[in-house]
């Protein structure tokens, strides 16, 4: 009887474990949200005669921060959407590489 207690108790605390992983992607729903419909987090945006395409990883209110593919180390930079978006040759999404 104290073998099935045991088992039981076992069982309840795994219950209890599962439960706490579907709590983390709430934490992220906000760095993965997309602006105006158009660039999410992943996507990848190029600068006409740019010799990089950058890789987007987070998205803050208008703080984007990203990458540059294929560079060892991934240094992170922060530009502010409007930035990003704005000028003569603004960036643009493109397919990633």
């Amino acid at each position: 009887m104290s073998l099935s207690l045991v088992i039981l108790g076992i069982g309840a605390g795994c219950k209890d474990e599962q439960r706490a992983p579907q709590s983390a992607p709430e934490k992220s729903v906000a760095s993965t949200k997309t602006v105006s419909g158009a660039w999410g987090v992943g996507d990848c945006i190029d600068q006409p005669l740019s010799p990089y395409v950058y890789q987007i990883s987070v998205i803050e209110g208008d703080d984007v921060y990203l990458y540059r593919m294929g560079e060892m180390g991934k240094k992170v930079i922060q530009k502010s959407m409007s930035l990003l978006k704005s000028g003569k040759e603004p960036f643009q999404k493109v397919p990633c590489p």
